[in-house]
């Protein structure tokens, strides 16, 4: 099979099957009757499992699940933004991402993340931080799976009424539109 970077297909079987789909498993329950938007970097195997496909509108989403997504992305805070925008005030992300690993390039590789990192991402957009964690120990898989030490963030974007929420979005807006004019120049 070619590689494309992928660390996932449904043929796959052993820790590798386990990591990606018991998030999806145990999310599952939880995110019964709410608008899910999954953003990964691969093929949406674990998205199929949670709900249909559709576009994003501001402030329309529940939950932002994001595994191994961020590493790969050239401008990942501008990512953060988009994030925030999508999610309904009060609705919760969980952001997953390694902080070691060797280069895996999908078309590029990036970045890795820190417990300190995933908390500035969280205030750079706005969100408040619930938990950060990454697994610092191997935990011994087989397959060596446990060399990316993920580092996981679960935040949620506050809800302070309609005027601290406009006034949070024009500031994402704002921010939004600085960087990409930096890009640009």
């Amino acid at each position: 099979m070619e590689f494309t970077g992928e660390k996932f297909f449904p043929e796959t079987h052993g820790n590798i099957e386990l990591d990606h789909l018991h998030r999806y498993l145990l999310a599952r329950e939880f995110v019964s009757g709410k608008v899910v938007l999954d953003i990964a970097s691969g093929e949406g195997y674990g998205s199929a499992m949670l709900a249909d496909w559709r576009p994003v509108r501001g402030a329309s989403v529940d939950v932002v699940i994001s595994g191994q997504a961020f590493e790969p992305i050239e401008f990942f805070w501008l990512t953060a933004l988009e994030l925030a925008r999508a999610l309904k005030p009060g609705g919760l992300a969980c952001i997953i991402a390694p902080s070691a690993g060797p280069e895996r390039r999908h078309p590029v590789d990036c970045w890795r993340f820190y417990p300190d990192g995933m908390r500035a991402l969280a205030d750079f957009a706005q969100l408040e931080v619930h938990e950060v964690t990454t697994q610092w120990q191997d935990e011994g898989y087989a397959d060596g799976s446990d060399w990316w030490h993920d580092s996981v963030l679960v935040c949620r974007k506050p809800d302070h009424g309609f005027r601290w929420n406009m006034k949070s979005n024009l500031k994402r807006r704002l921010q939004h539109w600085v960087l990409t004019m930096r890009m640009l120049a």
